[in-house]
């Protein structure tokens, strides 16, 4: 059902794989209070470290790259596989970064824009302040890098540019936060995507609303019960009204 719903939406699966080889990834947190960070309880890999991703012909010539938080090695090979892309773009998580630090700094090598929330720069690069922090990463590799910081918004930075802030759109209904984050990365993948000017930080900062806008809709249901309600229009009402908070006129 879940497959079809993408193919519904014009999103190719030609890719998946179906295995049952093992049970899925697990991951097990707790929010509590203002939602703004969970308390992660376990994480259960199972099948994934023995997933070998492959790619076909059509995904090799893929423009944009993105690699979700999977084992960096295997990230590793995404990038060599996809040899169309020109920008890759990655996300990762704690659970990367305590266990495979070294794995990782190598796919940030070659990385263009890395996404990541403010406690994963904080253990990644052990700077308690956050600019300190975006400043290693960026010496790592990425020249453009994305801080996450749940109900305060975000912000990019990009080598030779200027800092961008986005608030968070105000959802006065939050019920849970769990895939916010990639929410995120899709919109503003997807707004890239379209605009095709990548290296404009221009487009980036529209890029961060976009990703804004569909991480707001994500929040205020299970699962993504609610974003799959949601039409290009509500999409562009919400940027328009997140724009007009960041806009003096």
């Amino acid at each position: 059902s879940h497959i079809k719903f993408l193919n519904k939406r014009g999103v190719g699966t030609s890719n998946v794989e179906i295995s049952s080889a093992g049970k899925s990834f697990h991951w097990h947190a707790r929010y509590s209070g203002a939602m703004n960070e969970a308390e992660v309880i376990s994480t259960d890999l199972n099948i994934l470290p023995f997933y070998n991703p492959r790619i076909n012909d059509i995904a090799k010539k893929c423009e944009i790259l993105f690699l979700a938080n999977v084992d960096p090695p295997k990230q590793y090979e995404m990038i060599t596989e996809a040899k169309g892309a020109k920008i890759v773009i990655c996300d990762t998580m704690n659970y990367w970064i305590d266990t495979k630090p070294e794995e990782l700094k190598k796919v940030l090598k070659r990385v263009n824009i890395l996404l990541i929330n403010e406690h994963e720069a904080r253990n990644l690069t052990k700077e308690t302040n956050i600019i300190l922090a975006l400043h290693k990463i960026v010496e790592m590799g990425p020249r453009t890098v994305v801080i996450k910081r749940g109900e305060y918004g975000s912000f990019v930075y990009s080598v030779g540019e200027k800092f961008f802030y986005v608030p968070a759109y105000p959802v006065t209904k939050v019920i849970d936060p769990t895939g916010a984050g990639d929410t995120f990365a899709g919109g503003f993948a997807g707004y890239l995507a379209i605009c095709k000017n990548y290296s404009s930080f221009n487009e980036i900062k529209k890029a961060m609303l976009y990703g804004t806008v569909t991480a707001s809709f994500m929040v205020e249901d299970f699962g993504h019960n609610r974003i799959a309600q949601v039409k290009l229009s509500d999409v562009k009402k919400r940027y328009k009204e997140l724009l007009s908070m960041l806009t003096i006129k």
